[in-house]
């Protein structure tokens, strides 16, 4: 890479952090000389001492550059190469003085600023803010606690109305025989092909969901137990917090019915959830469950 000497001028010897300063020179210009890739290094100092903003040619062999620097402080005699990629130029050796933005006044020493928290709360301050606390945890806890007990007495007065006017277990054995004439009479349609067009069709998980509402309901009006949006195992659990003698084998069985209810069935197949739902009943009926009753 060529050395090449230019005689050159720095304008300001004082400015503050970012301000801009001219080195005007002369010297030799060579006819590949790239000013937009000029580059300048001062060696030995941090890459901040000083950067070259703009480089421009005014005349042939005199160039005007814009630099500026962000290092606080004074330098002196810092050596400065302006290059690009095939020329090295030296433009001489320079002193200047970089300043704050911000000047302290005459004889006043620079403050640090203070730390930022922690923020201390007095203790009355802080008794209110645990007082608040307490009352909202309270509150949320009460009105859980008396939605429990009004959800309760008003299932309770649904229950005992129902039970003035009709008996769980009959009403549970009528349905269960309207939906088995039901299924009975698509399965004589189907085999025959005696369908109306347009006629609805009621399909086996129709008919399986419309059992499980049935039997819900039983449960409900009959042992007095939410079975609405609950597993098997939930269903077992509560039946058994009320019976704790009750035989396993008839919690098993019900188990075993919700299990059922999560597959797909056939029409075949809802005949034997039928029997099943025909036998479990005859086990959970408030008659025969007094003897295991806790």
């Amino acid at each position: 890479m060529d050395l090449i000497k230019w005689n050159c001028q720095l304008n300001a010897q004082e400015l503050t952090v970012g301000e801009l300063m001219g080195l005007s020179c002369q010297g030799e210009a060579k006819d590949d000389l790239a000013l937009d890739q000029l580059k300048v290094e001062t060696p030995g100092q941090s890459p901040h001492t000083l950067q070259l903003v703009k480089a421009e040619a005014q005349t042939p062999g005199h160039f005007q550059l814009t630099l500026t620097s962000y290092r606080v402080g004074e330098h002196k005699d810092v050596s400065v190469l302006l290059k690009d990629e095939s020329h090295s130029i030296d433009a001489g050796t320079f002193s200047w003085t970089v300043k704050t933005v911000l000047q302290p006044k005459e004889g006043e020493a620079p403050k640090p600023f203070g730390p930022f928290g922690p923020w201390y709360l007095s203790w009355p301050i802080l008794y209110f803010v645990i007082l608040i606390v307490l009352a909202s945890v309270l509150g949320w806890l009460s009105y859980r606690f008396f939605r429990t007990l009004k959800l309760r007495r008003d299932n309770r007065i649904k229950i005992e109305n129902y039970r003035k006017t009709f008996v769980p277990y009959t009403e549970f054995q009528k349905g269960v025989r309207q939906i088995e004439r039901k299924i009975r009479q698509l399965e004589y349609q189907k085999a025959n092909e005696v369908i109306e067009e347009g006629t609805h069709v009621s399909e086996p998980e129709e008919i399986k969901q419309n059992l499980k509402l049935l039997f819900d309901e039983y449960l409900l009006y009959e042992l007095e137990v939410s079975a609405q949006n609950k597993t098997g195992v939930a269903i077992a659990k509560l039946i058994k917090k009320q019976y704790s003698s009750l035989p396993e084998a008839h919690l098993q069985n019900l188990r075993q019915l919700y299990e059922e209810w999560s597959r797909s069935l056939s029409y075949h197949d809802l005949h034997q959830l039928i029997d099943h739902l025909h036998n479990l009943v005859d086990q959970l009926n408030r008659e025969e469950l007094e003897k295991f009753k806790t």
